[in-house]
C-alpha cells in the first residue's frame, strides 16, 4: 500500500470511532499508527509531510487517552489540532508535488478551509464540567453548519489523498 493510502486508512479508523459501551471497538491509536507510517515514508519527499507526520505522533500519543472512554473537550480539542496539522501538512506537499493543477487547487482549497475550521471551533467551544463541552445557545445553527462543513472537507481531503496517491512524485524511492 503507498503512504497516503496508508494515510487514508489510518485516518478512517480515527474519524470512525466505534464505540460499544465506552469502549473504542477500532482504536484509534491503530489508526494514527497507520497514518504515521504512511507519512513516515514520504517525509524525504517534501518537508510538508515531516509536519504531518510529526502532527500524527502528537495525535497518536493523545489517542492512547481515549482507548477506554471517549476523550475529553481538552484531548478531543488537541486531537483536532494534531488532525489539522496532518491535513495542512498533507496538502501542502500535494500542492507542491502533485502533477494536476486540479489537485494543487483543492489542496490549496483544503488547507486552508481545515485550518480555519479548528480556528473557529477552538473559539466557539468552552470547556466545562468534566470536560463536558457546552454550545452556547445561540452558537448551536453556527456549530452544525461548522460540524458538516468539517466532515465533507474531511472526505475532500481523503478523496484527494486517495486519488494522488500512485503519482510518480510519491513513489518510493523518489529523491
Amino acid at each position: 500500500m503507498t503512504g497516503l493510502g496508508m494515510l487514508v486508512g489510518g485516518f478512517l479508523v480515527v474519524i470512525a470511532d466505534l464505540r460499544f459501551d465506552g469502549f473504542d471497538v477500532i482504536s484509534d491509536p491503530v489508526g494514527w499508527m497507520f497514518v504515521l507510517v504512511g507519512l513516515a515514508g514520504l517525509t524525504r519527499l517534501h518537508p510538508g509531510f515531516t509536519v504531518a507526520a510529526l502532527s500524527s505522533v502528537v495525535g497518536l500519543v493523545l489517542s492512547v487517552g481515549s482507548v477506554t472512554a471517549p476523550p475529553g473537550a481538552l484531548l478531543g480539542t488537541l486531537e483536532s489540532v494534531a488532525m489539522t496539522g496532518v491535513v495542512f501538512g498533507t496538502c501542502t506537499a500535494i500542492l507542491a508535488l502533485s502533477a494536476a493543477e486540479r489537485d494543487r487547487r483543492a489542496a490549496q482549497v483544503i488547507r486552508w478551509i481545515d485550518l480555519a475550521l479548528t480556528a473557529v471551533g477552538l473559539v466557539a467551544f468552552t470547556a466545562v464540567d468534566g470536560g463536558q463541552v457546552q454550545v452556547h445557545s445561540d452558537l448551536a445553527p453556527v456549530v452544525v453548519v461548522l460540524a458538516v462543513t468539517a466532515f465533507a472537507v474531511g472526505i475532500w481531503f481523503l478523496v484527494l489523498a486517495w486519488r494522488v496517491r500512485r503519482e510518480p512524485a510519491y513513489a518510493p524511492g523518489r529523491r
